[in-house]
């Protein structure tokens, strides 16, 4: 008795360009929550003002957050803008695909790195991307296996 071979050759390449950018943003956005909470985790607080304003974007498309520091701090109504922000806009192109994640404050860098009054740095952006990217890895496989 001979062995029956079939073969069959099928061409999944229209379906792969329609999936890929889908599955792809999936897992970015899933990467980009997870940063986020690590780093609003991390990060130290006083206000409020720095760690509501922790975000993050995927490469392309359009964010928009509004943060508020905590009102019982002492602050009064008049000092409004001192006490809140947004976020808003498009960072990098869909043609470089990336998930951001940072703030806007502009005292951020002095908190992730101190400075010569406050020497004892408090990071939490950096290790909120760094230290978890086997974690980020398999969260970008898992979206590009299963859409």
């Amino acid at each position: 008795m001979g062995d029956l071979v079939v073969s069959m050759k099928v061409d999944n390449l229209d379906l792969y360009k329609k999936l890929y950018p889908k599955a792809l943003e999936k897992g970015l956005e899933a990467i980009g929550m997870q940063a986020e909470g690590y780093a609003k985790a991390k990060c130290p607080v006083d206000t409020g003002l720095l760690r509501n304003s922790i975000t993050y974007a995927v490469s392309g498309k359009a964010i928009s957050l509004s943060y508020k520091a905590n009102m019982n701090k002492g602050y009064n109504d008049t000092e409004d803008k001192a006490k809140g922000g947004s976020v808003s806009g498009v960072m990098g192109t869909s043609d470089n695909p990336a998930v951001y994640i940072g703030t806007n404050v502009e005292y951020a860098p002095y908190v992730e790195m101190g400075t010569v009054n406050h020497p004892k740095p408090s990071p939490f952006i950096k290790p909120a991307a760094a230290n978890h990217a086997r974690e980020y890895k398999a969260i970008l496989e898992e979206a590009l296996k299963n859409g």
